[in-house]
């Protein structure tokens, strides 16, 4: 069975085991949906979290730290940090 998990998607790994299991990366991938021209979801996720250190410092990170990972950063910033404010309400 652990050999299987292993081989699932996030999203399939989310629906079949719940939330907790999942690494930051997939629950970021899973967030951001589609990745960029030239990187997949996967591969952005991973990209962005080594960049800020963490899930935690992505998540607080401002405008200005979002601009130096290339593009405008403007997108990705608001998406981000806009899905998440439903979260901390909770």
């Amino acid at each position: 069975m652990e050999e299987e998990d292993e081989l699932l998607l996030p999203r399939e790994k989310l629906l079949r085991n719940g939330v907790t299991p999942l690494t930051d990366d997939e629950l970021l991938a899973l967030f951001l949906r589609t990745g960029t021209p030239g990187k997949t979801v996967f591969t952005l996720a991973k990209e962005l979290i080594a960049h800020f250190g963490s899930l935690y410092g992505l998540l607080t990170a401002d405008l200005v730290q979002f601009k130096h990972i290339g593009g405008d950063g403007g997108g990705e910033n608001c998406y981000v940090r806009g899905g998440c404010g439903p979260g901390r309400r909770v």
